[in-house]
């Protein structure tokens, strides 16, 4: 089955790619969304898959990575500037970084219909990677979760210590639609 993964930036794609299913049956349609692949004559039809990410904890994933992200950062960006400056880009016609677009621009067409066929999630990724080997019949050479591009203050971190009102008042206006398709709901811990 000819297939192809959308990588969302930031939602465990890289462990996905890498360890996972990283085959060369699968196209890495890295950082391109559903919608152009599905304007490309040679990925048209294929299977498209994703991995998606609570958003909340996604934005601090990307806030942790800002250096990759923001062209001129100032050096003690704190995670509210971070996120007052991203949510700053709301419009969908606007141009915007794609570590921070939001996840349901990568997936639906212009008029939001879901344009990919599985839908994975980063917070089941090893449930999600052997649902997808066994939807494409591929071998899941994963026996353990071995997370790629990620850093201990991910790991010892809940998203939650990094937001207070306002942050969490700015990303779910910016994060709405992914926050509602996703049924998230803000975990305090």
């Amino acid at each position: 089955m000819d297939n192809g993964f959308i990588h969302i930036c930031k939602t465990g794609g890289t462990t996905l790619n890498e360890t996972a299913l990283g085959s060369q049956q699968t196209q890495r349609l890295n950082h391109i969304t559903a919608a152009e692949a599905r304007e490309d004559e040679i990925s048209r039809h294929f299977f498209l898959y994703t991995i998606m990410r609570n958003p909340y904890d996604k934005l601090v994933s990307c806030f942790n990575s800002s250096e990759h992200q923001l062209s001129d950062p100032p050096e003690d960006l704190t995670f509210k500037e971070y996120v007052r400056y991203i949510t700053g880009n709301s419009d969908r016609g606007e141009m915007t970084h794609k570590h921070w677009m939001p996840q349901c621009w990568w997936i639906k067409d212009k008029e939001g219909h879901v344009i990919v066929d599985y839908i994975g999630h980063t917070e089941t990724l090893m449930e999600s990677i052997n649902e997808l080997a066994r939807i494409l019949e591929m071998p899941n050479r994963l026996e353990e979760l071995h997370r790629s591009n990620s850093s201990d203050w991910w790991e010892n971190t809940h998203y939650s210590q990094h937001y207070d009102k306002e942050c969490k008042e700015m990303a779910e206006k910016y994060y709405a639609e992914d926050i509602e398709f996703l049924k998230v709901k803000f975990e305090e811990r």
